[in-house]
């Protein structure tokens, strides 16, 4: 069975999409029979640095082939010293209701511009889930949501689709942190891994590693990404993390399936370097718009849909929280795919604070702006989250609102 997902080459034109979806079915049907080996090639491939090729028989075992008691244990950091938590560290979690109205107080208090020409937008809350516990949702006015916190094995996360003329949303269960299996093959120098950074990315529809993944959507913007040298966790205090550009290279973090069963029993659930990966794909796909299976073009996964646009937030499930809740407002930020006045007021500062900025996209809290703003963050002794709250824009002279 398992073969059929490496030698999918026979994937052509017109059948393609009936071959594709029957061959997601069966891989999704027969989770528990494939072996430790099937499910280190599916690692292996996701984690496979194309300037950096590494066989299998070099690899050595994954972490979810070792006795459970001898697993080094990943870890989430306290909310105080992580990238994404910490400007929201003061707040409890409460369980709350998401609507149209809190999205739209999220992607403001972040200074992201929504393009109107887009139909849907794309919503990734890191340490989510649905109050109900399960897999997707309908298409709803309001959806219950639990904030949690990742853990880089189970998938802790939720996308949420988000229909702007409807006023309505829908959301699936997935990750958008790295698995624990590949961070630790990172730690070992010989697969590649990181963590995407939160903030407003472009993706366009697009073959993930061809024909193993056709129609996903792909990673668009060069930026800033965080690895772990050493250690199975993502902490911003940590002086062997590394912020790292790819010298404008792009990461290649895109959205596609787990490709594993959302029945699955034991780890791994998902597969990722650093993409970002949902459990109902299909119905993922039809949501965002899209037709599932996708009609596969040619030898190397193209569809009729590949180019088409959409837009990305990532934040977490506790910003979403605030943004929600009556009478708490979430403290305004900027970051990556940020733009506007407080980004230009922030670019300034940048230009003044002899941390070698040269301004290529004013209002445009681009790769550049996060870098320099990076250097500015350690000068002063401070975590590198990349996020300006409202005392870093106040140390450089400005507000944020």
């Amino acid at each position: 069975m398992f073969e059929g997902v490496f030698s999918r080459r026979n994937v052509l034109t017109g059948a393609g999409s009936v071959l594709l979806s029957s061959w997601r079915r069966d891989v999704a049907a027969q989770q528990d029979e494939l072996s430790d080996e099937q499910v280190a090639e599916i690692l292996l491939d996701e984690g496979t640095d194309p300037e950096k090729k590494v066989g299998r028989e070099t690899l050595g075992n994954f972490w979810f082939q070792s006795p459970e008691g001898q697993r080094p244990s990943p870890n989430w950091p306290t909310d105080n010293i992580s990238y994404d938590y910490q400007h929201t560290a003061s707040y409890a979690d409460e369980p709350f209701v998401l609507n149209h109205s809190g999205l739209e107080c999220l992607i403001q208090r972040c200074g992201f511009e929504r393009n109107a020409s887009l139909p849907r937008m794309i919503v990734g809350l890191r340490g989510c889930a649905l109050a109900d516990g399960s897999d997707f949702s309908d298409w709803l006015k309001e959806g219950h949501l639990t904030p949690l916190r990742p853990d880089h094995t189970a998938q802790k996360c939720v996308f949420v689709v988000w229909d702007f003329e409807g006023g309505r949303l829908i959301i699936f269960r997935g990750s958008t942190v790295p698995n624990v299996d590949l961070m630790l093959k990172y730690n070992e120098g010989k697969l590649a891994c990181n963590m995407m950074p939160s903030g407003l990315h472009g993706y366009r529809i697009g073959a993930h590693k061809g024909l193993r993944m056709p129609g996903a959507f792909r990673q668009q913007d060069p930026l800033w990404v965080i690895r772990s040298k050493k250690n199975l966790t993502y902490e911003a205090s940590d002086k062997d993390d590394l912020w790292d550009d790819l010298e404008g290279q792009l990461p290649f973090d895109d959205i596609h399936w787990t490709f594993f069963s959302a029945a699955r029993k034991r780890p791994p659930f998902f597969s990722s370097a650093g993409c970002q990966t949902v459990s109902a794909w299909e119905e993922f796909r039809q949501a965002a718009g899209l037709k599932d299976p996708p009609q596969v073009l040619n030898s190397r996964g193209a569809t009729p849909e590949d180019g088409r646009e959409f837009q990305y937030v990532l934040l977490t499930g506790k910003d979403a929280q605030l943004a929600s809740k009556a009478g708490i407002e979430l403290p305004p930020t900027i970051r990556f795919g940020s733009s506007g006045a407080a980004v230009t007021k922030l670019q300034s500062a940048l230009a003044a604070a002899n941390v070698g900025y040269h301004r290529a996209a004013p209002g445009k809290f681009d790769r550049t702006t996060m870098g320099a703003f990076l250097k500015w963050q350690r000068a002063k002794q401070s975590a590198a989250t990349g996020i300006v709250t409202s005392a870093d824009a106040q140390l450089m002279g400005f507000q944020l609102t």
